[in-house]
């Protein structure tokens, strides 16, 4: 008995016909009844009897599935261990980040990146998106996430993603609001948004209007 007869039999156990077990394994179905045949003659024990609907394991084929499929699958984890330790990333990184990233998203971030990479120092800087490109440019940062940058850097770069800017504005203005509001067009009123904004650019026609 060795261990692609003990695969073989899990196989046309669980699919229980040889023409499915057989296109699971990739293996011709000739192979998979041989295969079959010679554990049932080194065993002395039938394990299937063949029926109008496909394969039926006996007595002695079900107490077998029983007993191998534990051992089947400790042998595969045990595989995606070894393999696992072939793969370990490890090393050190330094990252920069706007505060506003730094402040919302970077602990849970972390935390499942040190879930997943547990062989991974990082180290993490916050600053402003031009000290930060300048800390990249000079070595001191591996990587750093920035607003986008008003001109074209020398360094390699691209978008992360698209923020969406949402208007908030009292429960009286509610109801007058169409669906989608363009920057450019808002009454002349006093708003703020974040700094550094995306969209601050796309607001400086807009009249008395003023941000922090």
């Amino acid at each position: 008995m060795d261990l692609k007869q003990i695969q073989y039999f899990i196989a046309l156990f669980e699919d229980g016909s040889v023409t499915r077990a057989a296109k699971r394994l990739h293996i011709v179905q000739p192979a998979l009844s041989m295969q079959i045949a010679r554990l049932e003659e080194e065993l002395n024990q039938k394990l299937f009897e063949r029926g109008a609907h496909g394969m039926s394991p006996t007595a002695a084929g079900r107490q077998m599935y029983r007993l191998f499929l534990p051992i089947m699958r400790d042998i595969t984890h045990a595989r995606e261990q070894l393999v696992q330790r072939d793969e370990v990333v490890s090393g050190n990184i330094s990252i920069g980040l706007i505060a506003s990233i730094a402040e919302g998203a970077l602990a849970e971030a972390l935390t499942r990146f040190r879930m997943r990479y547990p062989q991974v120092e990082v180290t993490v800087a916050d600053g402003y998106s031009t000290t930060l490109i300048d800390w990249v440019a000079g070595g001191q940062l591996d990587v750093a996430i920035i607003n986008k940058p008003r001109a074209q850097l020398s360094l390699d770069s691209g978008p992360l993603l698209d923020e969406e800017m949402v208007l908030a504005t009292s429960a009286a203005h509610g109801p007058d609001l169409p669906g989608s509001v363009q920057l450019a067009s808002l009454p002349a009123v006093n708003w703020c948004c974040p700094p550094n904004a995306t969209a601050c650019a796309a607001c400086s026609t807009a009249r008395r209007t003023s941000w922090t």
